[in-house]
């Protein structure tokens, strides 16, 4: 629910395991993960939002998120895209989202292996022990349309803030789209190992 603030207790995390994890904000109203009032506020005081598992094993991919690329070219030659996440809409979704202070145990403060699209928008990602977003290992797929051509990847992260991360903002080791995001004073930008 917009507005909504999570607070962790120092060392806390959160799993989601054969289940989707929706946090949709507003700009006026983000939702906020952040550790307790009363904990340090310091990297690492908490987790991460572990992401794993089956949450849906219907491969169609007509019933996920998708991606339809807008029809000019805006930003720096990239293709923006026209998020779909309509109600019924199966993804992995973070927009309008302010997290802090997480990222102990070196796998990111949003650390996932799951077999569904991660999309992440408008957002805030800051002060991380290790990197802002960590992707271990996917099968997940987003359907991208050009026009009338399909493609796949597996995240998208777009018109976020990633800061003072001590590794990466974000860290994704397959096919991704990251574009018009703000990387600054992270130990390092955005990795990925594939992407378009």
């Amino acid at each position: 629910m917009p507005g909504t603030i999570v607070h962790f207790n120092p060392g806390a995390s959160i799993r989601v395991v054969d289940a989707l994890m929706q946090a949709r904000g507003t700009p006026s109203q983000p939702i906020v993960f952040t550790v307790a009032p009363s904990a340090r506020q310091t990297r690492g005081a908490w987790g991460s939002i572990a992401l794993s598992g089956f949450p849906n094993r219907n491969w169609n991919p007509n019933t996920w998120c998708g991606l339809t690329a807008r029809p000019t070219v805006t930003y720096d030659h990239q293709l923006l895209f026209n998020v779909d996440y309509t109600p019924g809409k199966v993804c992995h979704l973070f927009d309008n989202v302010q997290m802090t202070y997480g990222g102990a145990g070196g796998l990111g403060m949003i650390s996932y292996s799951t077999t569904h699209p991660l999309i992440i928008t408008s957002s805030t990602l800051s002060s991380s022990a290790s990197s802002a977003v960590y992707q271990a290992s996917a099968d997940n797929i987003i359907p991208v349309y050009f026009g009338s051509e399909y493609h796949q990847i597996r995240v998208y992260m777009h018109n976020n803030i990633f800061v003072d991360n001590l590794l990466y903002g974000g860290q994704v080791s397959y096919a991704g789209i990251i574009a018009n995001n703000l990387f600054t004073k992270n130990g390092a930008g955005a990795y990925t190992a594939s992407y378009r």
